[in-house]
C-alpha cells in the first residue's frame, strides 16, 4: 500500500510531511529552524526519478515539509520509494522516514 498516490503527469498535490524522530518514548518533530532539506525519489530497483530537489520548510519548529513536483517528476507511473534528507546547522545529515521509505505510487492517467 503507497503511502501518497499521483496520476501521471500530475504536480499537484504536493506532498508534505512532518518530519518527526522517536525520542525513547513518542514520535517528536525535528526542529527544522536553520536546517535545509532537499527531498529524493528513485523506483523501487534504484533508478533515481528525482535527485536532491529543493523543498519548502512549511513550519520550521513542527517539522513541517513541502515538496511541490515539477514537470517530469510524475512522468512514469509505477511505484517509487522517496525520502527528505535533512542538513542541520551543525552540518550533520538526517532523513526521513528513517525506518523505511515514503511509498509513492503514480498511477496511469485516462488520456
Amino acid at each position: 500500500m503507497a503511502d501518497f498516490y499521483l496520476k501521471r503527469g500530475d504536480t499537484s498535490p504536493s506532498l508534505e510531511a512532518t518530519l518527526t524522530e522517536f525520542d525513547g518514548t513518542d514520535d517528536v518533530a525535528i526542529d527544522l529552524t536553520g536546517a535545509s532539506v532537499v527531498f529524493s525519489m528513485t523506483t523501487m530497483g534504484g533508478t533515481v526519478i528525482v535527485s536532491r530537489k529543493s523543498v519548502a520548510i512549511v513550519t520550521a519548529l513542527n517539522g513541517q515539509v513541502r515538496y511541490d513536483w515539477e514537470s517530469g517528476d510524475t512522468a512514469m507511473p509505477g511505484t517509487f520509494k522517496a525520502e527528505f534528507e535533512v542538513t542541520l546547522p551543525s552540518g550533520k545529515i538526517v532523513s526521513f522516514p528513517n525506518t523505511e521509505s515514503i511509498v509513492i505510487k503514480i498511477l496511469e492517467d485516462l488520456a
